[in-house]
């Protein structure tokens, strides 16, 4: 018998709920300003997946001498679907009143299965999708085709994210400060032997007025093959090593030091776009996957690419041989 379930039946999982991700908060002051958060994410290079979806249910802060708060002006439970909020894509959760101070540390929570339980109804899946079945609906969990997507470790020690630059955020006294978490999927997703999908604690924090963009064109000289898909893969100067692409072991993603990725679409006036990205200089890689997926191998795009916080650093593909 099919099963769906509405993305909006979520508040009831309450043994589902789990912490996507954590920073602390210090020096608050007795005052009050907002923070306006987003999410986004990097591709996620697997053919098979249609859509990666969340929901989550509340946003929390802690404060080094208060413990955890909860965020009571995030209207939850929201689903979203992360693979829609790629190229600099992003989703705006909330505009949230906290004490002013600095920040470290913030969690999300999620509705999703731990691993720990055999609970089906998840808020979190991986739709595999069938468009031709007139069963399926987009967005909504379907048993037939789409899979749970688990967190094994968060229920216990929460999902963290790495805060770019200063490892803190302010908020500012009767201001507003604006910040991204990046999934980046590509890393985050672990696809198991025995079919299991894991997400894994892989997040990043970006302040969006310390952040700029990387992105460009190919010009008529770089030749693609039909029905292959192609990656451009951004990395802070020097990082890159000849493991990066190698096969990875299981649990383990190809090109896993690179800072954030994406998909190079042909025929559209921004062809690749690297998003929030801290200011300083990247090296970029490209990468070939086949019509079924398996990758074709790596090549240098350019080096020392610099990035100013609040601009979009323009960097056309030339004479790329694949």
């Amino acid at each position: 018998m099919q099963r769906k379930r509405k993305r909006t039946i979520m508040i009831g999982l309450t043994a589902a709920v789990i912490a996507l991700f954590a920073f602390s908060a210090c020096d608050t002051s007795s005052g009050y300003g907002v923070m306006k958060v987003s999410i986004t994410d990097s591709p996620l290079t697997d053919e098979d997946v249609q859509g990666v979806y969340i929901t989550i249910e509340e946003i929390q802060y802690h404060t080094t001498n208060g413990g955890w708060e909860i965020l009571h002006d995030y209207e939850g439970p929201q689903t979203f679907d992360l693979l829609a909020l790629t190229r600099g894509e992003s989703r705006m959760l909330g505009e949230l009143t906290l004490p002013s101070g600095n920040y470290t540390q913030i969690r999300f929570m999620l509705g999703a299965p731990d691993g720990s339980s055999s609970l089906s109804d998840s808020g979190s899946w991986i739709a595999k999708g069938n468009s031709d079945d007139a069963n399926y609906i987009e967005g909504e969990f379907n048993a037939d085709y789409d899979v749970e997507l688990f967190v094994p470790s968060g229920a216990q020690s929460g999902y963290k994210a790495i805060v770019a630059n200063n490892g803190y955020f302010s908020v500012p006294l009767n201001g507003t400060v604006e910040i991204t978490a990046d999934f980046d999927l590509r890393r985050a997703v672990v696809v198991l032997g025995n079919g299991d999908y894991n997400l894994k604690p892989v997040l990043r924090l970006m302040v969006n007025d310390q952040a700029g963009v990387i992105s460009g064109n190919i010009e008529g000289s770089t030749a693609l093959a039909d029905g292959s898909t192609y990656e451009v893969y951004a990395y802070e100067s020097g990082t890159y090593g000849a493991t990066e692409s190698e096969e990875p072991a299981e649990g383990d993603t190809r090109f896993p030091l690179a800072v954030t990725s994406s998909e190079l679409k042909a025929g559209e006036a921004a062809d690749y776009v690297l998003a929030f990205l801290a200011e300083g200089t990247y090296d970029l890689y490209g990468a070939e996957y086949d019509t079924e997926g398996v990758f074709q191998g790596a090549t240098s795009l350019g080096v020392n690419v610099e990035v100013t916080a609040g601009d979009t650093t323009t960097y056309d593909l030339e004479n790329v041989t694949w």
